[in-house]
């Protein structure tokens, strides 16, 4: 009887004691548990995350400072652009040969500006928000780009074929005017392409850059990119017809005695564009130290965009003694509108230092990096009176980045 009483007692005292003492947490946790469970799961999960740093910042905070940063880039990029051919300078099969089987051609080349490096500049400035680590900021790219080439006449054994984009020249020949004949059959003897870009560039971006592991961060962001630009294209030929081209004939007067004239054909094309459209990424390092560190970083954007086009050829015939046959004979003059989503990929790879001074407050950034971009479906330029996409727009080259975080 006594046993029995003693587990009695033992049983309701137990519970009792626990509870004055705070011990009752498992009922509590599955308590809150079931709430949970009638949350759902990200309300749950938001809340047991609330308040905690899972992913701990990594951009510079300044105590009793404004949490702002500049940088200046000096770029050295080329830039180039596919669908620029102006000239195939092919072999002819020698007359020997004709007709066999097994003749001997040439290899023939195919002309282009010759695109190189070009200096400019990016300049940016941004704010790390006191908002879980977040920082926005605003970068313009500056970038002025010029290629020329010029060619004479063939080789024995090959000739010069006027071309746009691998195909031949459309000059609307002959067209007379009057008793004078514009650009015959002839073969141009020479001539020369000037290609210029002048490219500026908007990017706005939201990040959050914070550590994944005590050596790696990640800065995943997002924004807009804007653009707006100018290319030009001039293209010039000379044509030398030869004495068999006859300037002056009618049915009642004979030939004057004009043995040769030269021509000059210029093929002008002009494209202004304008984008605007999405744009995200991901930035990453490594920190190999507590200064240094590699970096990689991409984006990709989608612009929605005008393309606006305009094209003027114009030809000038001069007689051999130097005498001005026909002066800017205007022979095409076009003009296109086109609206177009052009994407663009952006990709780079660097080495930088990081200095902190002022109790690790202020940051000074210095880094060097190799960069890569494709404007998709830039090229444009008018072809014979129509509007087509010939190439993309490709830009790479060297960045020294400068950074002031304060």
């Amino acid at each position: 009887m006594k046993e029995r009483t003693l587990q009695i007692l033992r049983y309701l005292a137990v519970p009792c004691l626990l509870s004055c003492l705070g011990l009752n947490a498992d009922d509590r946790d599955m308590n809150e548990t079931n709430s949970s469970k009638n949350k759902g799961h990200f309300v749950s999960t938001y809340d047991r995350l609330k308040g905690q740093e899972v992913t701990p910042e990594a951009g510079v905070v300044v105590s009793g400072g404004v949490d702002v940063y500049i940088l200046a880039d000096y770029i050295y990029w080329h830039a180039s652009e596919g669908g620029l051919s102006y000239v195939y300078n092919g072999g002819v099969t020698p007359a020997t040969v004709v007709g066999s089987s097994d003749n001997i051609l040439s290899q023939g080349t195919y002309r282009h500006p010759q695109f190189k490096l070009n200096s400019g500049f990016k300049v940016g400035l941004g704010l790390d928000f006191h908002y879980d680590g977040w920082d926005m900021g605003l970068t313009y790219t500056w970038l002025r780009s010029h290629a020329t080439d010029s060619f004479a006449v063939a080789p024995t054994g090959a000739s010069n074929s006027a071309l746009w984009s691998t195909q031949a020249v459309a000059f609307l020949s002959p067209v007379a005017i009057g008793n004078t004949v514009l650009m015959s059959s002839g073969a141009p003897t020479s001539g020369s392409a000037d290609w210029r870009l002048h490219l500026n560039v908007l990017d706005l971006e939201l990040g959050r850059a914070f550590f994944v592991s005590p050596k790696i961060v990640c800065r995943p962001h997002f924004g807009l990119k804007g653009t707006w630009d100018t290319q030009k294209y001039n293209v010039n030929y000379a044509v030398a017809p030869g004495s068999a081209q006859e300037l002056y004939t009618s049915s009642d007067v004979v030939k004057v005695g004009i043995a040769t004239e030269s021509e000059t054909y210029e093929i002008a094309r002009k494209q202004n564009f304008w984008g605007i459209g999405p744009r995200t990424g991901m930035n990453s390092c490594w920190m190999f130290s507590r200064n240094f560190s590699f970096f990689g970083n991409w984006a990709l954007a989608a612009l929605w965009g005008q393309f606006k086009n305009t094209r003027t050829d114009t030809a000038n015939v001069d007689a051999s003694s130097g005498t001005a046959i026909v002066s800017n004979y205007t022979a095409v003059n076009a003009r296109a509108r086109t609206h177009q989503l052009s994407p663009v990929l952006e990709l780079e790879l660097g080495l930088r230092y990081d200095y902190w001074f002022c109790d690790d407050e202020y940051r000074f950034r210095l880094g060097a990096s190799w960069e890569n971009q494709v404007w998709f479906n830039q090229n444009h330029f008018i072809d014979a009176g129509a509007d087509s996409v010939l190439g993309d727009l490709s830009l790479q080259g060297f960045t020294l980045n400068v950074r002031f975080d304060f």
